[in-house]
């Protein structure tokens, strides 16, 4: 069947056996969209979902990116407490396959309940009044018409069959203009856009079961609501702005809708009439007043309650001489269609035109349906969200509310890179929020405690390895920038370091990262990874990978690791680093070269080295690049970052105009001997813009040393 079940699900886990147990008899592909907090221990058991795990509090990037993993013409989104109709999903893709104008398709719905099966009605008999009338043969022919009028008669095709290319569309655009997305506007923005790609079609069958099962609860917004009052007070800006986004009729057109009118293709005008007809119900009060008048089956069953209709639900009476007692007749898991037929003195074959539910097949079906539910119990069941839950969707919503990069955590921190950033970052208050939080981990096994000295007041310092950095911490943080390395290729007494820290401990803590935080994962590479090359390497051909060291071995092997993770991360492969900073190192070339000119000792190059290419980076380009990977787009991508490209032979003569040098040209490689450019046009041609001036960065070295030096 060309047909994908999306199945959506946040930590509840518990709801998932029953269902796709059921599932196994579908012919069609099922994809498992898992945002939980930690992964789903049991899917193994379920060789015939596609798992895909994202810990990520965006849903709408989440849906784009599990769309395109669907390889059907069609696709319906579900909950993961949800039943799709297996009887009937068929002869949905039937009709969309023959009516290729219609785009999507549904039935009438059920809702579950603890003892009993309700159905809809009211609207599902309006919209089989107008399937069945000759105004859609006309109708499905003007878009504008056609959204016009099924505003009119709103009705939430959240669980429709739709063709997967319009899916993807829609959850494109909300995902890239989240403003057009509030919490009770998306099913109504979902109809529209459905209405202007195509034909909608409410069909005789019963398409879905939706669960109302107390032991099932979904996401309260008044307990989010309570908890944020909690947290930040009633004054607090997501009561400010949020809340009343909660309330559809009066905010929508409060909304940035200028995405969404050129994907529909009408004016603001348009729109607001659009608006207007949403909130009138006479079109569909009308519709259902000629349902009562002419056919009598709808008179004597359906009866609205004090004169009110139910905009839902239409409820049917066992007795309809006593409604005050208001008894409903629900469908209820025991019975049999004979029964049900047995209460109603309508005849059968009516009642099953008016309710699909009352047919035989469906009535079969549906106590298949409950066999699994209660054959896979929801014993994990709590009675009431988890406060880890709660914390976690509160995180969502302040994430909303607060400037995207306010929590930053910088492991390895008082390093020759780490104590550049935590001095300067502050200057960058246009895309760092003044009420800023860093948090920087260093382990001090550098001792570098000058790095500590009158820091920011809004920066803390943890003494710890990256690995114990305290949960509590993680799961505020927006951005981890991953420092935190042996950073000294050149000595063999390193290489089991290496190892352990640069491969095994980052690994563990990048898992950590993916479990306990929604934050983006900034690693700085190396380009060191590249080796010798006669060409100017790229960093999207892997071609020119060719590690010399267990330094440039373990940066490979985390990219790697990174890129089959599901966290946010961007790779930045730094160039061999210059420039000032308190926790400066003197390991790497031009600091070692600085340093030796200063000393009096002469400069040791590896005689082969000396008209060989390698990349520089200066530390203000470094802090620049990694501001634009905050906001640029970088996501889940690799970057060569520098400054320029120099000979070795250019650095020398650079010192040279600073201090007389001699040169101790060696037979033995102190240093990496290997040549290689690199282009750094990737990130630049996206608008980050290296500016470090090295020769200055070289005179300013040496001046460091100028009661050595006598300059």
């Amino acid at each position: 069947m060309d047909l994908t079940i999306l199945i959506t699900v946040m930590n509840r886990h518990y709801t998932l056996p029953r269902a796709l147990e059921y599932y196994r008899e579908f012919e069609g592909d099922i994809i498992l969209l898992d945002q939980s907090d930690d992964p789903w221990d049991k899917i193994s058991e379920y060789s015939h979902v596609k798992y895909i795990y994202l810990p990520n509090s965006d849903w709408l990037a989440n849906m784009c990116h599990a769309l395109n993993q669907v390889t059907t013409k069609y696709t319906i989104v579900v909950g993961d407490d949800d039943f799709v109709m297996l009887n009937n999903i068929g002869d949905v893709v039937s009709f969309l396959e023959q009516h290729p104008d219609h785009i999507s398709a549904s039935g009438q719905q059920i809702t579950m309940e603890d003892t009993l099966f309700r159905y809809e009605t009211f609207k599902y008999l309006i919209e089989r009044e107008v399937a069945k009338s000759n105004y859609l043969s006309v109708l499905h022919k003007d878009p504008s018409v056609r959204m016009e009028f099924y505003w009119s008669l709103f009705n939430a095709r959240n669980h429709s069959i739709i063709t997967t290319q319009v899916q993807r569309e829609i959850y494109r655009l909300h995902s890239d203009y989240p403003n057009i997305y509030t919490i009770r506007s998306f099913d109504k923005t979902l109809g529209l856009m459905l209405a202007a790609k195509g034909e909608i079609i409410t069909l005789p069958i019963v398409s879905i079961i939706r669960s109302f099962e107390s032991k099932v609860r979904s996401l309260s917004v008044l307990q989010v609501l309570e908890q944020i009052r909690l947290n930040e007070g009633t004054d607090s800006e997501f009561y400010n702005r949020h809340k009343p986004e909660l309330n559809f009729s009066e905010t929508f057109m409060d909304m940035e809708l200028d995405p969404l009118l050129s994907y529909l293709n009408i004016s603001r005008e348009t729109i607001v009439r659009l608006f207007e007809s949403f909130n009138d119900n006479s079109l569909q009060d009308g519709i259902y007043q000629n349902i009562c008048e002419t056919q009598e089956i709808y008179c004597k069953s359906i009866i609205p309650v004090e004169g009110k209709l139910d905009k839902s639900y239409v409820h049917i009476y066992e007795d309809e001489s006593n409604l005050n007692e208001q008894k409903f007749l629900f469908l209820r898991p025991e019975d049999s269609h004979e029964d049900y037929i047995k209460k109603h003195s309508a005849t059968p074959d009516l009642y099953e035109d008016v309710f699909p539910v009352f047919k035989k097949e469906n009535i079969d079906e549906l106590s298949k349906i409950y066999s699994f539910v209660e054959n896979y119990p929801l014993a994990q069941y709590k009675e009431k969200l988890s406060q880890e839950h709660l914390d976690h969707i509160v995180k969502k919503i302040h994430n909303d509310t607060h400037p995207p990069y306010q929590n930053i955590i910088i492991t390895g921190g008082l390093g020759h890179i780490g104590s550049f950033l935590i001095k300067n970052i502050v200057g960058q208050l246009d895309l760092i929020p003044e009420n800023y939080n860093i948090t920087v981990v260093d382990n001090m096994l550098t001792s570098k405690y000058n790095s500590l000295m009158n820091l920011d007041k809004n920066i803390r310092f943890i003494q710890s390895d990256f690995l114990d950095i305290p949960e509590d911490i993680l799961k505020w943080a927006d951005v981890i920038i991953h420092l935190a390395a042996i950073t000294d290729a050149s000595n063999p007494d390193n290489y089991d370091q290496i190892e352990k820290i640069n491969v095994e401990q980052t690994k563990l803590f990048i898992d950590k990262c993916i479990k306990h935080s929604d934050a983006k994962f900034i690693f700085p590479s190396s380009t060191s990874v590249y080796g010798v090359s006669s060409e100017c390497v790229t960093e999207d051909d892997d071609s020119f990978l060719n590690p010399q060291s267990p330094y440039a071995e373990s940066k490979i092997e985390i990219e790697k690791y990174l890129e089959q993770s599901t966290i946010n991360y961007s790779i930045l492969r730094l160039g061999t680093i210059f420039g000032i900073s308190p926790g400066m190192r003197f390991h790497t070339a031009i600091n070692k070269f600085c340093y030796q000119a200063a000393t009096g000792v002469p400069l040791t190059i590896w005689k082969e080295n000396y008209d060989q290419y390698r990349p520089y980076l200066g530390l203000a380009d470094l802090l620049k690049a990694l501001m634009f990977a905050f906001v640029g787009d970088t996501d889940n991508k690799i970057f060569n970052v520098i400054t320029d490209n120099y000979k070795l032979s250019s650095i020398v003569d650079m010192i040279k105009k600073n201090k007389d040098v001699e040169l101790s040209m060696i037979n033995t490689p102190l240093l990496n001997q290997y040549s290689y450019k690199v282009d750094g046009g990737k990130i630049e041609n996206l608008g980050y813009c290296p500016t470090s001036k090295i020769d200055k960065e070289i005179t300013n070295t040496i001046k460091l040393f100028h009661s050595i030096t006598g300059t």
